[in-house]
């Protein structure tokens, strides 16, 4: 029997960058600059933000319908939210001769990030190790968890 022999491309020519405004997440956003950069001018840089959708909730009397009527512009402050979050992380790359490319999705992070790695095909996945929410800081989050489970490609979770 031989081995199998397997190529590696060593170049990163696509990095994809989830973020959510984290500090984890700005720590990925900088160290994903810095091996754009290293690899530049080829590098392209994806960084993406996925709106979590509001659940249809029985435990508030009226559930979606009565949350869109008492905050009736929800979905555009979530949207404006998101433009803010993209425009900070990249803010980032003001010094850099990158300039990244801001997706905005909506849906499970998760689920965004995995239907992103199948759409974009990124050389490497660069992504926090935790999100804003308070889970314990010893165990990867829920979504960085999955991502490194089910991603086709190579992924650095950044702590």
């Amino acid at each position: 029997m031989t081995p199998e022999r397997i190529e590696i491309d060593a170049m990163i020519r696509r990095i994809l960058i989830p973020v959510d405004g984290s500090p984890c997440s700005r720590r990925a956003v900088m160290l994903a600059k810095h091996l754009a950069e290293m690899e530049r001018p080829r590098a392209e840089v994806i960084l993406l933000h996925a709106i979590v959708p509001i659940p249809y909730t029985h435990a508030i009397p009226g559930g979606l319908s009565y949350l869109l009527r008492t905050i009736p512009d929800l979905p555009a402050r979530r949207q404006k939210e998101a433009e803010t979050i993209l425009a900070e992380m990249s803010a980032l790359f003001v010094d850099s001769v990158i300039k990244p490319r801001l997706l905005i999705r909506e849906g499970h992070p998760a689920d965004e990030i995995l239907q992103c790695i199948d759409n974009e095909k990124p050389s490497l996945l660069v992504m926090g190790s935790r999100g804003l929410s308070k889970a314990n800081e010893f165990f990867l989050g829920s979504t960085s968890d999955a991502v490194v489970h089910y991603a086709s490609c190579p992924v650095l979770i950044v702590r």
